[in-house]
């Protein structure tokens, strides 16, 4: 007998057959989910398992140290290679959830299983919500001095420096990102957080250090190609800050932000101050509605941020945004091509196509377009693609089937209304896992839904543009808030368009491109506190 399941989809505990961690079934019986799977997750392929397969015994890992043996944890692994969660990390501790629901995680790449943990329902969600209630009510975070804060971030920083491989390499495993590029976005999350508890450092002692108060409850929804960067992100200015947090995982990557848990109550966070649960799309529009969630801090796709911001409007509290897009880089008349190309390089299809802020949209003049095409066809032709774990690997597997084939549908859509495909990734070669190869698509409009949607997949695009104002016009116009690159001989008009530019960080001429993690984090310095300011009368 066999049956059908979908990697991220939810699953019952009491009827799933390859849980190592499952003893006890669902009080009641199974429930419905038993009979009808929910809906899978939008990026996750359908997977075959057997019923009779039973999971290898789980053994110890021996690799860790002996201080994080997690004794407040329920992390198991089996053969080195599963992670599972049975319970969520809610008040300092490990608690049973009150949904019958879970993830599986199978490997993008091998389709290997990898772990699981709960789903969060509605009751999980307000018992997280009342857990940092309850927390700010205690005032033990919310209270501290910002240097007792300060203090406790930088032994929770320490700890999660020690962990940056073992992180990286279940990211790899995850999301089929390739190594290089898990390194590479590791270490700017390095970077922007090393910048983030410097400044809070240089804070210390300072005339409005400790008159900056709680903002209360932050619930941070962390984007699937980039749980790290985001998690970070939005948890150090947070808690900084003294507030509470609910940190919610997606359903496509539930694994390695479960980490951060334990590491915070071991460099002594209080309890409740740092929840996780790992939230699907309603999940995360049910606590955009809730009215005790003081912040809501979201990053990822514009299409969700839309219906969260109609959820959150009607509760009149704060919603901060960090939307992820493609990068946009601008070529002057006169820029050096043989620069643009160094500077982009591997770059342009970072974490196969799927980082957050690839400059893989790019605007050139209309009379040197077919030059860069050229040159932009030669740079994909080299481009390795394969294993993930490779280091050689540059292009690795989508996150799943279900995303190679919309990525596909919007290069069909692209054609049919005029843009040239120069290089096509998604061809018939076998491969393992749901590879594209790099693509490449000249003559775009910036009105075509390939512009406007991300791909979500090695695709560069290449708008030509008549004049400067054109080109500004077009990146003004394009969707979210990217980072941008400007390239000219000329340093002054370089930066005169620079400054015509809606864009949070823009690179003039760069030798190389990163990712702006840095400049994002200046962004979120100081968004979810307030600064009381204090009078009194003469008497």
């Amino acid at each position: 007998m066999r049956r059908r399941v979908a990697r991220g989809v939810s699953v019952c505990d009491s009827c799933c057959p390859r849980c190592p961690t499952t003893t006890v079934p669902w009080p009641g019986g199974p429930p419905t989910c038993c009979q009808r799977w929910p809906k899978p997750d939008a990026f996750t392929p359908l997977h075959t398992l057997e019923l009779a397969a039973a999971p290898p015994a789980p053994q110890a890992l021996t690799s860790r140290p002996e201080r994080l043996a997690w004794p407040r944890g329920d992390r198991e692994r089996a053969h080195n290679d599963m992670l599972s969660y049975r319970r969520n990390f809610i008040d300092g501790r490990r608690q049973t959830p009150l949904g019958r629901l879970r993830v599986e995680v199978r490997s993008p790449y091998d389709d290997a299983w990898l772990g699981q943990a709960p789903l969060a329902s509605p009751a999980d969600i307000e018992l997280a919500v009342q857990a940092a209630r309850q927390a700010l009510q205690r005032r033990s975070w919310s209270g501290a001095t910002h240097q007792a804060r300060l203090a406790i971030l930088e032994r929770f920083w320490s700890l999660y420096r020690a962990q940056v491989d073992e992180l990286v390499l279940l990211s790899v495993r995850q999301t089929a990102v390739p190594v290089t590029a898990a390194r590479d976005l590791m270490a700017q999350v390095l970077e922007a957080g090393e910048a983030r508890l410097a400044q809070a450092r240089r804070a210390v002692g300072g005339p409005r250090a400790d008159q900056r108060q709680s903002a209360g409850i932050v619930a941070a929804i962390t984007a699937w190609n980039a749980t790290q960067p985001s998690a970070v992100s939005w948890l150090l200015p947070s808690l900084l800050a003294g507030c509470s947090m609910i940190l919610a995982l997606p359903p496509a990557c539930p694994l390695d932000g479960q980490w951060l848990g334990e590491l915070l109550a071991e460099a002594g966070l209080p309890d409740g101050v740092f929840n996780i649960v790992v939230a699907d799309d309603a999940a995360c529009l049910g606590m955009a509605a809730h009215s005790e969630i003081d912040w809501l801090a979201f990053s990822g796709p514009a299409e969700l941020a839309a219906d969260l911001a109609r959820a959150r409007a009607a509760t009149g509290k704060s919603l901060v945004l960090g939307l992820h897009g493609r990068a946009t880089g601008i070529l002057l008349p006169d820029a050096d091509l043989g620069a643009v190309i160094s500077a982009l390089g591997p770059r342009l299809f970072l974490a196969s196509g799927q980082g957050p802020s690839n400059p893989s949209r790019l605007l050139a003049p209309r009379h040197r377009q077919a030059e860069l095409v050229e040159a932009l066809s030669s740079l994909a032709r080299t481009l390795p693609v394969g294993d993930p774990r490779d280091a050689r690997t540059v292009i690795g597997p989508l996150i799943s089937e279900s995303a190679r084939m919309r990525a596909a549908s919007l290069l069909d859509e692209a054609a049919a209304a005029g843009a040239e495909i120069v290089v096509r990734g998604d061809d018939a070669s076998p491969r393992q896992g749901a590879v594209m190869g790099p693509t490449l698509v000249a003559n775009v409009s910036p009105t075509m839904t390939l512009v406007h949607s991300e791909p979500w997949a090695p695709v560069a695009t290449v708008i030509p543009y008549g004049d400067l104002d054109e080109a500004i016009a077009i990146a003004n116009a394009l969707p979210g808030r990217p980072s941008a690159a400007v390239w000219s001989e000329e340093p002054s008009i370089a930066l005169a368009v620079a400054t015509r530019l809606r864009a949070a960080h823009v690179a003039l001429n760069p030798k190389a491109l990163v990712a702006d993690l840095a400049a994002v984090a200046r962004e979120r310095e100081e968004p979810f506190s307030y600064l009381q300011v204090l009078t009194c009368s003469e008497s």
